[in-house]
């Protein structure tokens, strides 16, 4: 509700930063009811470097063949998104494909699944009309800095998930 009430009544600053001021509201009132663990956040590790190829390296037929399909369903999705991402943005966004398969090819070597493109991601650049490649770096270093350093991750973790839901409905809807 904030970040509707943020986005709708706001102007400059309020309405660009409705979702974190919705996201911050919602997590220091689950902080002060006492529902947010930070069990986890004690037990991690404060390093972890990933270790490429974990699993071995191997082929066979089917896996490939599933891979491939998983693949081509999300290079439409990111087409989908990358497009809309554009639309909003009034630029064109190019290699958008390129860097995405290179980010999928480079998961598997840390052994991830492919990468996948989130709607949410025009819904925020649609919402705040934020579109900037600093921003976008920043939120790379951040992702980075949390495969990193499991005590971030894990407090990133803490979000409760009505919390998450709210903003994700607010971005989606």
């Amino acid at each position: 509700g904030i970040c509707l009430v943020g986005h709708c009544f706001g102007k400059g600053f309020l309405k660009t930063t409705s979702l974190f001021f919705g996201l911050a509201t919602g997590y220091i009132l689950a902080l002060v009811m006492g529902v947010i663990p930070f069990d986890k956040v004690e037990e991690a590790a404060w390093i972890s470097l990933p270790r490429p190829f974990a699993y071995g390296v191997s082929f066979h037929l089917q896996p490939i063949l599933i891979m491939v399909v998983i693949y081509l369903v999300t290079a439409v999705e990111f087409i989908g998104d990358t497009t809309a991402t554009a639309m909003v943005c009034e630029d064109r966004l190019r290699g958008g494909i390129l860097c995405d398969a290179l980010s999928s090819v480079l998961s598997g070597v840390f052994n991830f699944a492919p990468n996948i493109s989130y709607s949410d991601g025009v819904g925020i650049i649609g919402s705040t009309r934020v579109a900037s490649r600093t921003v976008m770096m920043t939120s790379g270093v951040l992702i980075t800095l949390a495969g990193l350093v499991p005590k971030f991750s894990a407090l990133l973790y803490t979000m409760p998930a009505p919390v998450l839901g709210g903003a994700c409905l607010f971005l989606t809807g």
